[in-house]
């Protein structure tokens, strides 16, 4: 059944050919058309899978790293969600078969953030289809650092330590304060994992580790004057500081897929749930203003100055996600925020090619530069597959009633 989300005529963004004006016009989502692209989006990256070297490459050309990295993790997890989402037994087969060519490992570095968040797909395999050596690896890591936690301040120094080799694979932004969850992103990459092991062996020392971090890092880079969290503490402005301010779209988008996440699996007893649910709310409402006319997020969040037209994908695919699962658990004003979710999801078709290959992707980095339209990598197509589940869920939601 389809589910229109919102009027969005009137509305104008560039097509794919960057040459040309068009009209956004209003119509209906419904699942199969959610399904369609999400499988272009996944066909598209996983003919460009290596048996090899169990990698995925980006832009059809450059190997993506360690296979146990954030840039495969963030890609398999969205992949998951949409497995679950769609119930597409093919998407859990590859999921299944990465895990096992990786032994269901993590990354190699014993404390970073960036190496958890392939465990959350794990974790997905290990609850959706019982396979316990899928939550082997995971478990084992984080009963070693309860054992030995990292005890660093949160502060990251100016100059950024050197890259590191490991496992034949280099690896940058590794420095001390990454052992614990100092920068934002990393609120996505680890706190759900510690979170949804918690729940799965009922024990709640995972989650009250991960309860602790989490509100230390909020203390450290939550910006209540706008409900927005600056990237880590080289972006955080002067006490006093009356000027533009500006935040990253994509290290926002991050928090906001891993509130999702963590308010999905926190006990609703627990004391910090509230706490998680007003946070999530007050930043979705605040990235809501932010949309651009063209149904994006540029990367630059800007606070005071004018909204930016510049197109990024990975973040507005996070916005779209997050903003959808509100609505769906009734955490949003619907008539707010299914006009943004309904944009938003218009701004990222018209992002995506023929082929599945997703554009207008800003490349790895830590703070807001323009993306161009050939740009794609593959956790930004792991964004769009969160949307498109979310939106999926929504859309079901919508159509039967029922809340989840």
């Amino acid at each position: 059944m389809q589910v229109a989300l919102a009027a969005i005529s009137n509305k104008r963004a560039l097509l794919l050919s960057n040459q040309k004006d068009i009209e956004y016009e209003a119509h209906a989502v419904d699942s199969g058309e959610l399904r369609r692209i999400a499988g272009l989006v996944v066909d598209y990256q996983l003919d460009r899978y290596d048996e090899a070297t169990n990698s995925v490459f980006q832009n059809g050309r450059d190997a993506s790293g360690h296979p146990c990295s954030w840039l495969h993790g963030s890609f398999y997890l969205g992949f998951a969600e949409s497995a679950a989402s769609f119930g597409a037994e093919r998407y859990w087969d590859h999921i299944v078969k990465i895990g096992e060519r990786n032994d269901w490992r993590l990354g190699p570095r014993f404390a970073h953030a960036d190496d958890y968040v392939i465990g959350q797909a794990y974790l997905e395999v290990y609850e959706h289809k019982g396979i316990e050596a899928a939550a082997g690896g995971v478990r084992k890591r984080l009963q070693e650092i309860l054992q030995s936690p990292p005890v660093v301040e949160l502060k990251t120094d100016a100059e950024l330590d050197p890259p590191v080799e490991l496992e034949g694979y280099i690896f940058d932004d590794s420095g001390a304060c990454k052992t614990r969850w100092s920068w934002c992103d990393s609120l996505h990459m680890a706190p759900p994992l510690w979170i949804h092991l918690a729940k799965l062996d009922n024990d709640p020392r995972y989650l009250a580790y991960a309860d602790s971090e989490y509100w230390k890092s909020w203390e450290h880079l939550y910006d209540e004057r706008w409900s927005l969290f600056h990237r880590d503490s080289r972006f955080i402005p002067p006490s006093g500081h009356q000027a533009d301010v500006s935040f990253w779209s994509r290290g926002n988008g991050w928090v906001l897929l891993g509130l999702r996440r963590i308010i999905d699996r926190v006990p609703a007893e627990h004391p910090s749930r509230e706490r998680y649910v007003e946070l999530f709310k007050a930043m979705a409402n605040r990235v809501a203003m932010l949309q651009s006319p063209t149904g994006f997020w540029p990367s630059k969040l800007s606070t005071t100055s004018s909204a930016s037209t510049d197109f990024e994908t990975s973040g507005t695919a996070m916005f779209v996600a997050a903003l959808s699962w509100g609505l769906r658990h009734g955490l949003l004003e619907q008539s707010k925020i299914e006009p943004v979710v309904g944009l938003g999801w218009q701004a990222l078709t018209s992002a995506i090619y023929p082929d599945g290959k997703v554009g207008w992707v800003q490349g790895i980095d830590d703070r807001p530069r323009p993306a161009e339209i050939h740009d794609s990598h593959i956790y930004g197509s792991g964004a769009v597959l969160h949307a498109c589940a979310e939106l999926n869920n929504l859309v079901n939601t919508q159509t039967d009633g029922t809340r989840s």
